[in-house]
């Protein structure tokens, strides 16, 4: 899902059509890059029950583009109710948890 720029950082998300499975959740009408984010949600949690993912982990290596993107689409995922979120401090780190509609948006591989 991530590769590399010229820049050392981490790009989350892809720009080519490919990246996506747009089996995914396409009949809900979600963007590419909210599928995207569905996908390394999936990807990183393996399964409801497992420990929250850390915002800050998650795009350490990312440029600053997909870091606000990805805040975004986690704003998108939690108004939808598909993942948890838990920020005890302001400016401190998101954690994220997926919930069973995360995880039955697609088949995780």
């Amino acid at each position: 899902m991530s590769t590399s720029s010229a820049k050392g950082k981490v790009r989350l998300f892809e720009d080519s059509d490919d990246a996506v499975d747009s089996s995914i959740g396409s009949d809900r009408g979600y963007s590419k890059a909210t599928l995207s984010t569905i996908r390394l949600l999936q990807d990183t949690l393996k399964t409801e029950d497992a420990p929250p993912a850390s915002f800050h982990t998650l795009t350490k290596d990312a440029r600053r583009s997909d870091k606000v993107r990805l805040f975004f689409e986690l704003l998108v995922l939690k108004t939808k109710d598909m993942i948890g979120v838990q920020q005890d401090e302001p400016f401190k780190d998101v954690l994220i948890s997926g919930k069973a509609s995360l995880f039955a948006a697609g088949a995780a591989s």
